[in-house]
């Protein structure tokens, strides 16, 4: 697949202080491992310890993610920093998935790959070294091997500060997994 990039630069990075300058890029067609990007466009900088995203866009078949705000490169400076995400079809994802989580295919006949429709929301606040973040998610209709479920929610809430702990919920109605069922699941 052919790229078609621009990136532009000013960035100035020196040992003794917080680097400076402005970044802008835009992608086309593109693969991220065996994920393929339609688009991406991001523009942001670095000034005066705080880190600023303008503007974050990626698109990929049947999806989007958008980005903006700030962060602090080091506390004292701090800021938040909010993503959002939404697909209508999660099938573009299943090849990047198996390869991240390092997973085995199912070869039996009612195995599907993952599929459904999802959105999330991550906001990011602090700084690089005080880091906290918020996750917030939800995938309907989903199927991935032989897991169906018409709904998944899940959050996630974690502290850099806090030695890294993370607290996470996820709940359904009901999960299928191949023929067992199991209803109004929470497991933290």
């Amino acid at each position: 697949c052919a790229t078609q990039s621009a990136i532009c630069d000013t960035l100035v990075i020196d040992s003794a202080r917080a680097p400076e300058g402005t970044l802008e890029a835009a992608l086309t067609a593109s693969m991220v491992r065996e994920f393929k990007i339609d688009t991406l466009y991001a523009r942001g900088g670095i000034h005066d310890s705080l880190i600023t995203l303008d503007t974050l866009i990626v698109g990929w078949r049947a999806g989007r993610a958008d980005g903006k705000g700030t962060l602090g490169y080091r506390a004292p400076k701090a800021g938040s920093l909010t993503f959002a995400l939404a697909s209508d079809s999660l099938v573009s994802l299943d090849s990047l998935v198996f390869a991240l989580a390092k997973l085995q295919r199912d070869t039996s006949q009612d195995a599907e790959p993952l599929n459904g429709r999802g959105e999330a929301a991550l906001t990011l606040t602090g700084s690089l070294d005080q880091l906290h973040g918020d996750l917030d998610m939800i995938v309907r209709d989903l199927t991935f091997q032989q897991i169906r479920s018409p709904e998944i929610a899940g959050s996630a809430r974690w502290s850099s500060t806090d030695r890294g702990e993370i607290d996470a919920v996820v709940r359904a109605d009901s999960i299928h997994v191949g023929k067992w069922e199991v209803s109004s699941l929470e497991a933290r």
